[in-house]
């Protein structure tokens, strides 16, 4: 259904999220093509934290240290400015 719904919108990134965490549960072998997914959904909403975060995860699981404490510092550098733009987006 969700791959049904990139072939329809490839620039989904909610599905390509839902996508990268359904790959990334499903263990080792998945975790390359959960990356991808993951990235693919940064490429459409880049200033998402969660995406950030899920990447970071997977990043980690394949070895891949540096890049996920790349990713980790951007997600919580994004989470800052959304806690200080507050509720409607604007700086106060």
């Amino acid at each position: 259904m969700v791959r049904t719904a990139l072939r329809l919108r490839p620039d989904h990134a909610e599905a390509h999220y839902t996508l990268g965490g359904i790959l990334a549960q499903q263990g080792k072998p998945k975790l390359p093509e959960a990356q991808g997914q993951f990235e693919a959904a940064l490429r459409v909403r880049p200033q998402d934290p969660r995406i950030r975060r899920a990447l970071a995860e997977v990043l980690q699981r394949r070895g891949r240290t540096a890049e996920a404490q790349r990713e980790l510092k951007l997600a919580q550098d994004q989470e800052n400015l959304l806690r200080t733009a507050g509720p409607g987006g604007s700086e106060r």
